[in-house]
């Protein structure tokens, strides 16, 4: 029975979600946000959350980021921020990134090169040793040529080379 209802539940906040129910929104955000959500339950808002373009859902994942910065579900909430074209997102990756574990600045360097905004926020804080450049992934000069479009390609490879020079 206990199954059913999850089920239920789940279908219900899809479809809410879908339609962009208001109600639903600050459910999900609820969800993401309090320490008393099942994990399954947690992980299930955060997965429609990548979806979603609503400032509750927003701030839920931002405020789950910065109260728990290390575990597995964080990587998918950072991964779910990476949906939402806001510039705070890409402000909120690099000044957690000192509190984060290598497999979450995986995640969070992945967000941070998708869209070409966040990766100039990315690379001014690797120049200007906010972000250590050690600290910096493997391959992420890599990730930012093949993801950058010719006009950016010399500045990205210019600041890259720069930064790992300071290594």
């Amino acid at each position: 029975a206990g199954s059913k209802k999850s089920e239920v539940k789940s279908r219900y906040l899809q479809l809410g979600a879908l339609w962009g129910d208001e109600n639903t929104m600050e459910q999900l955000a609820a969800l993401i946000a309090s320490a008393d959500s099942s994990d399954a339950d947690r992980r299930m808002a955060v997965q429609l959350a990548k979806q979603i373009d609503h400032p509750a859902v927003l701030k839920a994942l931002s405020d789950r980021v910065i109260a728990t910065p290390n575990g597995a579900a964080i990587r998918e909430t950072i991964d779910a921020l990476g949906g939402h074209d806001q510039p705070s997102v890409a402000s909120l990756l690099v000044r957690q990134w000192p509190k984060v574990e290598m497999a979450q600045r995986q995640a969070a360097t992945s967000v941070l090169v998708s869209r070409p905004a966040w990766l100039n926020t990315f690379l001014s804080a690797v120049e200007s040793k906010t972000i250590q450049p050690s600290d910096v992934p493997a391959g992420t000069g890599a990730i930012n040529l093949r993801k950058a479009n010719a006009v950016n390609r010399d500045q990205i490879s210019i600041s890259l080379e720069a930064a790992m020079a300071l290594v």
